[in-house]
């Protein structure tokens, strides 16, 4: 069977997969992965829909990603808990979620993507909020 090929200005030109624009961010947050692990790690970016987080390499390859665990019928949900800083306070949400990839980072870090997968309506609208206002500032 032949394979596939594409022209590479094809692919060039697609350069955002995601449903919903993403924000450059640093914020500290922690995943927690069971019961008894709880790591720090850097949110990088962050979607109405995802988030894109650094951490310590011993942390990253305790997650398989879901393309990794397609044939299973229950992979290990994370939970994550992120703080979005406001004017006068800050305002956290936590949810659960699926590592979609792991790549390497600097160092002895990894990169993570995870994809929100049980976020409430208050924190999908609290976290379009904090979007939407960083996004028109950037603007500015």
């Amino acid at each position: 069977m032949p394979i596939p090929a594409f022209a590479a200005d094809s692919i060039a030109g697609r350069t955002e997969r995601r449903d919903c624009p993403r924000i450059s961010v640093s914020y500290n947050a922690l995943v927690r992965w069971s019961d008894t692990l709880t790591f720090r790690c850097l949110v990088r970016n962050l979607s109405r829909d995802a988030a894109q987080i650094v951490c310590d390499v011993r942390y990253a390859l305790l997650v398989q990603p879901i393309i990794a665990q397609r044939h299973h019928a229950r992979r290990r949900g994370l939970e994550v808990s992120i703080a979005l800083p406001l004017a006068g306070g800050v305002s956290a949400f936590t949810t659960m979620c699926v590592a979609k990839y792991c790549a390497p980072f600097e160092g002895d870090h990894m990169l993570l993507g995870l994809k929100f997968v049980d976020l409430d309506r208050a924190s999908r609208e609290r976290l379009g909020d904090f979007i939407a206002g960083h996004q028109a500032g950037a603007l500015r």
